[in-house]
């Protein structure tokens, strides 16, 4: 009799065997298999970026000290209210523009920001207020600059006082009002 129960006994002790170790220790291979896969993945986005940063570090380093200099222009790390007041005060004058305001708001981290794809708030703005006055070819010829010029500027709202323009001494100078939004990264 113990031959015919013998198998009965392996066979519930297989069972057992099979719910208690196996199917439990299995489950856990599993897993940690699948976290080796994302593991896997991760090492190698890691080395993909890694090689992406080395082409961009290399790419920069082979950058020449005047471009540099332009693209640090173009948008600086921070924006120094004076040295812009300078800038579009030089511009002015270079085109026989007379700057009457300027109107310049407090230009810090805290000022709203520019949201590029991917990189939530990368570019800090600010929009800046001049009236000034000139003959209308000046004017054109001031704006033509400021688009010229390497610091990036949005011109958002152009107004022309055609009043001023009229009598012997102010013939032809006309007062403009400007709005334009400049950029910097944060």
């Amino acid at each position: 009799m113990s031959n015919v129960l013998a198998p009965f006994i392996f066979l519930a002790i297989s069972v057992g065997l099979f719910f208690t170790y196996i199917k439990p220790a299995h489950s856990t291979l599993v897993e940690f298999q699948d976290q080796q896969t994302k593991l896997e993945d991760v090492l190698g986005d890691a080395k993909t970026l890694g090689k992406r940063l080395n082409t961009l570090l290399n790419t920069y380093a082979g950058f020449n000290s005047t471009d540099m200099k332009r693209l640090e222009k173009m948008v600086p790390d921070s924006v120094d209210a004076v040295r812009l007041i300078i800038d579009i005060d030089a511009l002015a004058e270079k085109n026989h523009v007379t700057l009457n305001t300027f109107d310049v708001p407090r230009l810090d981290s805290g000022t709203k920001g520019v949201s590029l794809p991917g990189v939530p708030d990368a570019l800090g703005s600010a929009t800046l207020s001049v009236t000034c006055s000139g003959r209308y070819d000046d004017f054109k010829a001031f704006l033509m600059s400021l688009e010229d010029n390497l610091t990036l500027f949005d011109v958002t709202v152009l107004a022309l006082d055609a009043s001023t323009g009229q009598g012997t001494e102010g013939a032809g100078i006309y007062n403009y009002t400007l709005s334009m939004r400049t950029y910097w990264l944060k």
